[in-house]
């Protein structure tokens, strides 16, 4: 793969020590996240809407986006037909863009919530109760593993 002006933000953030800090480069790096992770050829969206498509072909099935980031799945799922979108991230400042996305592109039905990847925060319910997830999606790099 070639190199991109991404990989100093792709160390940082393997280097990060704690949600907080995480959170920190995160927001530092919205505004150039998608264009950078393109660069490096990032195909994990893609990929995880073909996989959505195959195994989740009801479009109007609840989807969970942990770790929405800037909100790239969604934009894809959105193309296919997907509108009934629930993300979640730690950074406000990919959130922002996520929800800049979702006004575009995607629709009023999605939902994008700030949310820590903490213990507390797996115990704290959503605030749109009636999203049950029929699936979900993590992102990496870093902590996008979280139990709601």
């Amino acid at each position: 793969m070639k190199s991109a002006p991404s990989d100093p933000w792709l160390a940082q953030v393997y280097e990060a020590r704690g949600n907080d800090e995480l959170a920190r480069l995160y927001d530092g790096w919205a505004e150039t996240y998608d264009s950078d992770m393109q660069g490096i050829g990032y195909l994990h969206p893609a990929v995880i809407a073909g996989l959505l498509g195959r195994h989740v072909p009801n479009s109007n099935a609840a989807i969970l986006d942990a770790g929405v980031g800037t909100g790239m799945l969604g934009g894809i799922l959105a193309l296919v037909g997907y509108r009934n979108l629930l993300g979640i991230d730690m950074s406000d400042g990919m959130l922002a863009r996520a929800r800049n996305l979702a006004s575009i592109a995607i629709s009023e039905t999605a939902c994008w919530a700030s949310r820590s990847i903490s213990s507390k925060a797996a115990s704290t319910p959503l605030s749109r109760p009636a999203c049950s997830p029929r699936a979900m999606g993590p992102h990496p790099p870093g902590t996008s593993s979280c139990a709601l």
